[in-house]
């Protein structure tokens, strides 16, 4: 329906859920509209949704090899690396001279730098039963 209404280039993007990947590219940045020579794509705020797709691809493939313990222990690690995966990926952009806005952009929209809040997800679910459990 978006691509019969606006036929942009990046509904390509969106469709193989590599639109937060465009921002690598530095050909659009939604959040940073002054900045523009035209409005960004009304498709901008898919972003999330590739991000949540990347994880949702994987996390079938890590509960059918892990135990629920194994899984358990996976999902805290993420919680615990992913803001360290997104400072380093700061440091080393901004060290090879990127600018602070392209790389502000590409880091809080890559999937390594937005794990946090899925894991943190899956992790509660996973211990649904024993978050439940009466503590009296």
């Amino acid at each position: 329906m978006v691509t019969l209404l606006w036929p942009g280039k990046e509904n390509g993007w969106c469709a193989s859920f590599a639109f937060n990947f465009l921002y690598v590219s530095g050909a659009r940045d939604y959040f940073h509209v002054q900045q523009l020579a035209g409005a960004p794509p009304p498709v901008g705020h898919l972003w999330s949704i590739c991000v949540e797709e990347h994880y949702y691809w994987l996390w079938p493939l890590v509960i059918l090899c892990c135990s629920p313990r194994a899984a358990g222990w996976l999902l805290a690690c993420v919680v615990i690396a992913t803001p360290g995966i997104a400072w380093y990926l700061v440091t080393a952009l901004d060290a090879r001279g990127v600018h602070p806005d392209v790389f502000s952009g590409l880091v809080s929209r890559s999937t390594l730098s937005q794990l946090t809040a899925i894991a943190l997800g899956s992790l509660l679910a996973l211990n649904e039963t024993k978050l439940q459990r009466p503590v009296f």
